[in-house]
């Protein structure tokens, strides 16, 4: 028996929040599509060729645009994914930084956009690191999460109850936090498909947050490395394809 995406994203959401691990929002959710097949990151990144065509998990086809959601200053190297509502309760909710780091600097965040008539949403977001081809692709991880303990289907995620995720450097964390209890609208999008920076204090570096596809639950997020093994990018997949029905071949 098959998935429905609201139920596996009921799953994730459970696992995510309070299930698996208390309140991880990195916990390993059970992640399954209709057709019970576990999506890859292979097939997601296939999202950020232009004008490519790609078939969600309800099966509806729809065409994907990549969109610039500005440069992520990383003084650290150390990157967290979070839904920006939890940063004030980060040591509770176990958010930190992934193990794999990269050089300080700031480096570009894009978004792959799916359209349908009404509606659109981001499938994906993209931190390049280096603009190279990526050799092969491995799950983002923290300290203490390995990969043998999950299950077939399942994958450590970042949690969100707020439709909405956020990359941020390691240095940013307690800054951001303050910011979200002092000024929580200013962590609030304006639409689905809209990315939303909110500018860092001092050298602490700035939050880049964009939407989650569908809404509220559990989304993991890959590592790119290349030919050499460095990481060429970070890329948070909203899992909402139906696996193995993408096609990077332009919308004529």
């Amino acid at each position: 028996m098959g998935w429905s995406r609201r139920e596996a994203i009921g799953l994730a959401l459970a696992a995510g929040v309070g299930g698996l691990a208390g309140c991880d929002r990195h916990a390993a959710a059970p992640w399954r599509e209709d057709d019970g097949r576990f999506p890859m990151p292979e097939q997601t990144a296939g999202l950020f060729e232009e004008g490519s065509r790609h078939q969600l998990s309800v099966g509806d086809w729809v065409t994907a645009t990549t969109r610039s959601a500005g440069m992520l200053s990383m003084p650290t190297g150390r990157l967290i994914a979070a839904d920006p509502s939890w940063l004030p309760s980060a040591q509770r909710l176990h958010i930190g930084p992934y193990t794999a780091t990269v050089p300080a600097g700031s480096y570009p965040v894009s978004l792959a956009v799916v359209s349908w008539p009404g509606d659109r949403r981001v499938a994906a977001a993209r931190l390049t690191v280096r603009n190279e081809l990526v050799h092969r692709w491995e799950m983002a991880l923290l300290p203490g999460q390995d990969v043998a303990a999950l299950a077939p289907g399942e994958a450590y995620n970042v949690g969100v109850d707020s439709a909405t995720m956020a990359f941020l450097d390691a240095a940013a964390l307690s800054p951001m936090a303050r910011q979200v209890d002092n000024e929580p609208k200013a962590f609030q999008r304006t639409a689905e498909d809209q990315p939303l920076e909110v500018p860092g204090a001092g050298s602490s570096g700035n939050l880049i947050a964009f939407g989650t596809g569908y809404g509220d639950g559990g989304y993991p997020v890959w590592i790119g490395r290349t030919t050499a093994g460095a990481v060429g990018c970070f890329m948070a997949d909203m899992a909402m394809l139906r696996r193995q029905q993408s096609s990077p071949t332009p919308n004529r």
